[in-house]
């Protein structure tokens, strides 16, 4: 029997320290080598076998809703 392999991601904080540096996008949207954190988890989540991952936002993210909501069509995401 092949036994599926789900993901969770949470992405709620607020990113206050990083704030407090000066970074102003939300910590799931900064950049590793041109690619967003989140994104890069997710694929590193899904080359392990992961079936879905399942994220948890902030509704005060607008911006990483969208990114995740582009996102899912590479990638089985719920939101």
């Amino acid at each position: 029997m092949i036994q599926e392999m789900k993901f969770a991601i949470i992405a709620a904080g607020e990113g206050s320290r990083l704030a407090n540096e000066g970074i102003k996008c939300p910590k799931p949207l900064i950049e590793l080598q041109g690619v967003p954190i989140i994104e890069r988890l997710i694929g590193i989540f899904m080359r392990q076998g992961a079936s879905s991952v399942c994220v948890i936002i902030n509704e005060e993210q607008p911006d990483t809703l969208a990114l995740l909501k582009n996102l899912q069509e590479r990638y089985p995401i719920e939101i």
